[in-house]
């Protein structure tokens, strides 16, 4: 009896241990930090320039800025288009993208000044590591002046196999990406630059040599201009245009008109005498001798018809009107012209020119497309 008792308590005993040690182990496992597991979040991607851009909205005017965006999408595009010829280092001033190149038409400030096409430049400087380029470029307009640094190469996120601007991580609007201030700098390469990544905010750029500019036209309004006096009434037809109105009357008048009853007629004029055949006569005329059967010598005669000719008169034809002349009168109508010009204010540029055939920027300004390029 003791024994049965004494196996219980030990039985208790060792349940009473397994569970202490059971209860130090699981402490333990709390205890030990665990390594916390992170989800990589896609890295958001811009272009190099956005900030940059995004201050020159900020500061500057709606003109000067929406210039500055045309003058570096037409960069972008000379540099694809010259990519291959350009030096290590060269400047391009905009008086030849537009005159040379024609890559963009006159850009004017917002005082319709145009802007200085000397000073306004792009300069590219090659990185002799990776043969990519940095882009400084610069728009001077009156007294608005900016300047504005970024990249081009042929980078793996370029679409269509063409060179693009460099792409950077998304920052924050109060941190700013500096690049060194060199000319020939390293460009610092990323993990970002060896894999390629959608760029839903890359415009696509034609990449074609022939370039179309359309022409616009500045459509009349008091806040550009005024009207000229109207001109004389006039009967010559005149055509209206964007810049040209024209105002008609239609009058009703009489009018003398001819309505002569002249008719003409075939008459003899005259006589002329004319040859003609009267009749024929028969001539015998020797040609010769022969002997006949018999042996004796005869002649031989030819005989021909030949005409006898008289003279006789025949009428010679003309025509002649007959009748007498007369005047009527009726009624017609006759539409009168006049036109007036509208005469723009001195130093506004109503001609604009845009690689765009829709160019909203333009159209928003109250330009019309004339359908004429160049």
């Amino acid at each position: 009896m003791y024994k049965e008792r004494r196996d219980k308590v030990s039985i208790k005993f060792y349940i009473l241990i397994a569970l202490i040690v059971l209860i130090i182990i699981f402490g333990i496992i709390l205890l030990i930090p665990h390594k916390k597991v992170e989800t990589k979040k896609p890295v958001k991607m811009e272009l190099y320039s956005k900030q940059d851009m995004e201050d020159i909205e900020k500061n500057y005017s709606k003109t000067f800025y929406n210039n500055f965006k045309e003058l570096k999408k037409v960069s972008e595009k000379y540099f694809i288009k010259k990519q291959e010829a350009l030096l290590d280092k060269q400047t391009v001033s905009l008086d030849k993208l537009i005159n040379d190149n024609h890559l963009i038409a006159t850009i004017y400030d917002e005082d319709g000044k145009k802007c200085n096409e000397d000073k306004s430049q792009v300069v590219y400087v090659k990185n002799s590591n990776n043969g990519n380029y940095k882009m400084t470029i610069t728009l001077v307009c009156g007294k608005e002046e900016e300047t504005l640094t970024t990249y081009m190469g042929n980078y793996d996120y370029c679409k269509n196999d063409t060179a693009c601007e460099k792409q950077v991580e998304a920052k924050k609007k109060a941190e700013k990406v500096v690049e060194p201030e060199t000319d020939v700098s390293p460009e610092p390469e990323t993990e970002v630059d060896k894999k390629p990544i959608p760029v839903p905010t890359q415009e696509p750029i034609d990449t074609n040599d022939n370039y179309t500019l359309y022409e616009y036209v500045l459509a009349p309004s008091e806040s550009c201009g005024e009207y000229s006096d109207w001109s004389d009434w006039s009967t010559n037809k005149i055509d209206a245009s964007l810049y040209k109105e024209v105002d008609t009357k239609t009058d009703t008048k009489s009018t003398d008109y001819d309505c002569s009853d002249y008719r003409t007629e075939r008459y003899i004029s005259g006589y002329k005498e004319e040859k003609y055949v009267a009749g024929y006569t028969v001539t015998t005329t020797k040609v010769g001798t022969k002997t006949d059967s018999k042996g004796n010598v005869v002649a031989v005669y030819d005989t021909k018809k030949v005409p006898v000719y008289g003279t006789r008169k025949t009428p010679v034809y003309a025509t002649r009107s007959v009748g007498s002349k007369k005047t009527c009168q009726k009624d017609i109508s006759v539409t009168s012209y006049r036109y007036r010009t509208f005469e723009y204010k001195k130093g506004i540029n109503y001609v604009r020119y845009s690689s765009s055939n829709k160019d909203q920027y333009l159209i928003a300004q109250g330009y019309v497309a004339t359908g004429k390029t160049k």
